[in-house]
């Protein structure tokens, strides 16, 4: 799979799925060299204190995929299976009927992005990966990115197979070698709602499905991301021709910074 920078006109954040993160960040900033303050977000408002607005809206995905954001089909405070919080659709409203809003593009999506950067601690969400029309390529991710002043990138994607976890992350240092592992599942995370998280430390990642690890880094692959970075929410096409709509259903996103 590819990285963040490679896919859109601009150089994070928001997780990412054929690798994990296919994320385009097209406006990186600053990152302040914090750990942050803990939260947790359950999606009953859009809140723009919180999430970057302006990642909300413009091209991704260009120039393999490219597809509109459009804040609309980001829905908070959505009844879903028991649970309430946000809904991301991906389909061609308006741009089968409009093609000049999407810029003649097939798909819009939603996609959200922090405005504040994180360092070291864990980072959690409970959702469910894409689901839709049947035979849908699809990438849905939850990831922290930053390319501010270099490429640090940590992802939790599912693609297609949503029976496979892609745990990955990347760093310039590794001259932006994608450090991927493959994890298979004993279920679909497109049926159903599962929790998964990352913990990281200056020396170390570890990914959890359901709170039981499931994969470590040591950094004896490649430098850990060292850089604070922005949380991303991704569901994108992984094609330019229309093939169905997809939904990715998100009940809450948390950072807990690490102890001292």
């Amino acid at each position: 799979a590819r990285n963040m920078k490679t896919m859109g006109p601009l150089s994070l954040p928001t997780l990412i799925l054929v690798s994990c993160m296919i994320l385009v960040v097209r406006v990186s900033c600053q990152c302040p060299p914090s750990k942050g303050v803990a939260f947790k977000d359950s999606f009953s408002y859009n809140n723009t204190k919180l999430w970057d607005p302006q990642f909300s809206v413009g091209t991704e995905g260009a120039p393999a995929n490219p597809y509109e954001l459009m804040p609309d089909h980001c829905h908070y405070n959505v009844s879903m299976d028991g649970y309430r919080g946000l809904s991301m659709s991906l389909n061609d409203d308006p741009c089968h009927a409009t093609p000049q809003a999407c810029h003649n593009h097939t798909y819009a999506g939603c996609h959200l992005r922090t405005s504040s950067c994180y360092l070291y601690g864990t980072f959690e969400v409970l959702f469910k990966a894409s689901y839709g029309s049947d035979d849908v390529p699809t990438m849905a991710c939850f990831a922290l990115y930053t390319d501010v002043p270099a490429h640090n990138e940590i992802d939790i994607c599912f693609n297609k197979n949503t029976s496979i976890l892609h745990a990955a992350y990347f760093n310039s240092l590794n001259n932006d070698k994608e450090i991927l592992n493959a994890i298979p599942l004993e279920f679909s995370a497109s049926a159903d709602y599962h929790h998964f998280s990352v913990t990281w430390t200056e020396n170390k990642l570890v990914w959890t499905v359901d709170d039981k690890v499931v994969h470590t880094e040591d950094g004896s692959k490649g430098r850990i991301p060292w850089l604070p970075q922005q949380i991303v929410l991704i569901l994108r096409p992984l094609t330019t021709t229309y093939m169905g709509s997809a939904t990715t259903d998100v009940v809450y996103v948390s950072y807990t910074p690490l102890q001292e």
